[in-house]
């Protein structure tokens, strides 16, 4: 709806948000970048940034029901492919088939039977499982890039709590939006985690 507010931002046409829906776009030619890039199961990295950065455009952009169904079942879909994929490297999968199927369908049910907020664990407990993993079965880490990507997230998700609607920071007529940042900071941090799994495979 024109006018209303969506993470603070204005809906100012029929297409959304400008800088919410310029740096979901952004996330899509990442997502896209580390797919043609990368030749191993972190490729799914890849699909689940650019399909996160799609679900974004649609929710930021035309909006409407099944555009939020789209967007929760991506923003999923990256945390939980991050696990899978430090799953598939410990049992030494290199087939990325399994990983996005299995994505799709954990994914879709979370996004189907648990409203916005609860999905936030489904997100906390896909991460840790991903560390866990990585853990015990001794895989080796880039724990440079790894801290530096938590970090990165960790800047964005500061400035999205506080610009959030109603929030302290929070300007609807601004072309800098702190939930704009986030998906920006989403765009930095998956690649440097691509890096962080499974150093011994060349990121090439």
């Amino acid at each position: 709806m024109e006018g209303a507010l969506v993470d603070c931002e204005r809906i100012v046409s029929p297409w959304g948000q400008p800088a919410n829906v310029t740096s979901a776009v952004v996330m899509v030619i990442v997502g896209v970048w580390l797919v043609l890039r990368l030749r191993d199961q972190r490729r799914s990295l890849g699909v689940a940034l650019a399909a996160v950065g799609v679900g974004s455009v649609l929710f930021h952009g035309p909006g409407g029901p099944l555009a939020g169904w789209v967007h929760d079942v991506t923003v999923v879909m990256v945390p939980v492919t991050v696990a899978l994929v430090a799953l598939g490297g410990a049992k030494v999968i290199r087939r990325m088939t399994g990983i996005i199927v299995g994505t799709f369908i954990v994914t879709g049910v979370a996004a189907a039977a648990l409203p916005a907020t609860p999905m936030l664990i489904v997100v906390i407990v896909a991460a840790t499982a991903a560390v866990t993993v990585a853990v015990r079965e001794g895989l080796r880490i880039g724990w440079s890039q790894a801290i530096l990507a938590l970090a990165v997230l960790g800047v964005g998700g500061v400035v999205e709590a506080l610009s959030g609607t109603g929030g302290p920071w929070c300007d609807p007529e601004s072309l800098l939006q702190g939930h704009a940042l986030w998906h920006l900071t989403v765009a930095v941090a998956i690649p440097l985690v691509a890096g962080a799994l499974h150093p011994d495979i060349s990121f090439r």
